[in-house]
């Protein structure tokens, strides 16, 4: 059996220890799938959803045959965010593959590189989601519950100018309410595996595995909030 196809099966078995892998990576994500706050998404190029910034006026009180209001109402604005794709990738030379010949050599490189593999991504998804995140990578707590909430852009509002999406959090003796951080996953992207051919000045062969994502805030106000001493 050639290395490429021994390398893509360990990854499709592999695939579940993967994914808990970046669940164990830290206790937000672990959090985030206790607390049933992992949201699939079938598709799409963004990730929507309205944001109250208003209340509806026509509400009033009356008596026979008073008019009622029917003013046009401006509720909502619509908060967006860009999915963040990563991925991790094995490449073997055909140069190991002549030197690891045996099979019990074969499988004992392909175990030690699948263990570099699921500690890089234990350590990389603990990076993305305590940092601050932006450009390709996703989005971490330093931007959904930044120091200041005063300042910056998230999901295309701006919270300068928009004080409904600035995190905050006044009742410091109970819980804050966290069920509007979620995690977004697109459907079929969660650890899928591919196998890679490796260009024809390149004599190597690999496996790639990718994971599409977002972690997303969709109310701030009184919801979430940054203690410092």
């Amino acid at each position: 059996m050639a290395l490429a196809t021994i390398l893509n099966s360990m990854l499709q078995k592999s695939r579940r220890k993967l994914i808990f892998a970046s669940m164990r990576s830290n206790a937000l994500v672990a959090w985030a799938f206790a607390s049933d706050r992992v949201e699939y998404e079938d598709g799409g190029y963004q990730i929507g959803n309205p944001l109250t910034v208003g209340r509806n006026p026509n509400v009033a009180s009356y008596e026979y045959y008073d008019q009622l209001p029917v003013a046009q109402t401006n509720e909502f604005i619509t908060v967006n965010y860009f999915w963040s794709r990563v991925a991790g990738t094995v490449i073997i030379s055909d140069q190991e593959e002549d030197e690891n010949k045996g099979e019990a050599m074969i499988f004992k490189l392909l175990k030690a590189k699948m263990d570099v593999l699921e500690e890089s991504i234990k350590e990389k998804f603990s990076d993305y989601l305590y940092a601050a995140g932006g450009g390709t990578d996703p989005l971490g707590l330093a931007s959904l519950i930044p120091d200041d909430p005063t300042t910056g852009t998230l999901g295309g509002v701006n919270r300068a100018t928009e004080t409904q999406w600035r995190t905050s959090s006044y009742n410091f003796a109970g819980a804050i309410n966290s069920k509007y951080l979620r995690l977004h996953m697109l459907k079929g992207v969660n650890m899928k595996v591919k196998s890679l051919s490796a260009p024809w000045d390149t004599d190597a062969s690999g496996s790639r595995i990718v994971w599409q994502g977002q972690w997303c805030l969709w109310r701030a106000y009184r919801t979430h909030g940054v203690l410092n001493n």
